[in-house]
């Protein structure tokens, strides 16, 4: 019966996940791995110690072969050939929780070998007392986020993902949209290119990259802001406003600003500069009172003034009339 692939199938979805009550599977013995677990499987082989319970000799996963030749009850000539080994190929058994990826078991490791019947199928659990034999592991757990009853494995595109890996120098979190969620989240972080990265399936992410001093908020509307460095950029499509008590900005070098309009609207202006100029197409001034005081100027161009213009409290302006003096005409004469 243990030569029917689908009866094996289904004793392994049925029966293997809880050894209470399973009389097909039975405990064999300890058993050592004679090599390593390569990293995508989830096999491995193991010489049983009660099998051999003396031997001392170099632990190896080799297969060999024995022949015998005879005659048979009815005199025909028969050659047999037999493959033997030390070591058995088993197949991890999980033993409760959430991990879906095999302990990364190295050669010399102690596991616990279990036999399915009477087949020559094996499986292993880690005994977990070398850890000291252990070196780079990777490790997945899958934790279901789905209620789908048609659902027969789960997956990372139907559940929690957490999966650290050592050989890869990863940590990564992700989570899909299996239950109506509406965004998806993506969680790196990478030691042996020293960036995090922490991501939605809409645009949205936090990227911080140590070796290039650098890190990046962004959305998927194209504002962001970038510390690259020695260097802040920050960008936003539409608007980028600041709310607080007070407001200072001190710059060593200089300060640019570039736009198409610049308003500015307070109850008190002051400017302090050892040197002010100001080029433009057109300056207009409107204001109740405007006052300049300086200890030598100079003007030059036309000037439009709509008012009164005094000089040291001196009405200079059209207003202006010297007393005893008469308007002439509006044509000077000749002078004589």
């Amino acid at each position: 019966m243990f030569d029917n692939p689908s009866i094996l199938e289904r004793l392994k979805k049925s029966t293997l996940g809880a050894m209470g009550g399973m009389s097909m599977m039975s405990p064999v013995g300890t058993g050592i791995a004679t090599e390593n677990k390569l990293l995508s499987s989830k096999e491995c082989y193991f010489q049983i110690v009660e099998l051999f319970p003396f031997d001392q000799s170099e632990l190896k996963s080799d297969r060999g072969e024995m022949k015998d030749v005879g005659v048979d009850a009815k005199g025909e000539a028969y050659e047999v050939t037999v493959e033997f080994s030390k070591s058995v190929k088993a197949t991890w058994l999980p033993q409760g929780g959430n991990r879906v990826t095999a302990p990364d078991i190295r050669r010399g490791e102690r596991a616990e070998i279990f036999r399915l019947g009477d087949s020559d199928k094996y499986y292993w659990r880690a005994l977990e007392l070398d850890q000291g034999v252990r070196r780079l592991e990777t490790a997945m757990f899958l934790f279901s986020n789905t209620q789908d009853e048609s659902t027969e494995e789960l997956t990372p595109e139907n559940s929690w993902m957490v999966e650290m890996s050592t050989h890869q120098k990863t940590l990564s979190i992700k989570t899909p949209k299996s239950d109506g969620e509406d965004h998806a989240y993506d969680i790196q972080l990478n030691t042996k290119e020293s960036t995090f990265v922490l991501q939605d399936d809409a645009g949205q992410g936090f990227e911080l990259d140590s070796k290039e001093r650098k890190w990046r908020v962004a959305n998927g509307d194209g504002s962001e802001v970038l510390v690259d460095k020695k260097n802040v950029t920050v960008t936003a499509p539409a608007t980028f406003k600041v709310k607080c008590k007070d407001y200072i900005v001190e710059a060593e070098n200089s300060i640019s600003e570039t736009s198409q309009s610049h308003t500015v609207s307070t109850q008190s202006y002051k400017l302090s500069s050892d040197s002010y100029s100001n080029t433009s197409q057109a300056y207009r001034v409107s204001t109740g009172t405007w006052s300049v005081s300086c200890s030598t100027g100079g003007a030059s161009g036309s000037f439009g003034f709509n008012g009164q213009l005094t000089n040291n409290g001196v009405n200079v302006g059209s207003t202006h009339r010297h007393s005893g003096v008469r308007s002439g005409d509006s044509t000077s004469a000749t002078p004589q």
